[in-house]
């Protein structure tokens, strides 16, 4: 919902835009770069007879809310327990340890030669 509306907005901004300016954006950047979109928005809002200052305004809080969205959506897929996440948890303790098999062939080595 919350990307849909965002795009629906970027499509009106690009449009108004192609028209005040001659050039329009890339509705897909304006989502995934952040310097990129308060660049857009600032152009926007330069055009107060155009009505593109109140779309960027709605856009600047559609943006937020899609953020909001996103990091909810990030911490429930963490508290998820899957089976890599399982196993990564039981043998992360074991990291940088010698492996103990590895070990008792050296020893088992150098004790026959």
């Amino acid at each position: 919902m919350h990307t849909r509306h965002c795009l629906t907005l970027a499509d009106r901004i690009h449009a108004l835009l192609v028209r005040e300016i001659g050039q329009g954006v890339d509705r897909q950047r304006l989502l995934r770069e952040r310097l990129y979109a308060r660049d857009v928005l600032l152009v926007c809002d330069a055009l107060p007879q155009s009505g593109l200052p109140g779309l960027a305004q709605q856009f600047r809080q559609a943006l937020v809310a899609l953020e909001e969205a996103n990091t909810a959506d990030a911490a429930t897929s963490r508290t998820r327990l899957s089976a890599s996440s399982f196993f990564n948890s039981l043998f992360d303790s074991m990291r940088g340890q010698p492996a103990p098999i590895a070990k008792a062939r050296r020893c088992v080595t150098k004790a026959a030669a």
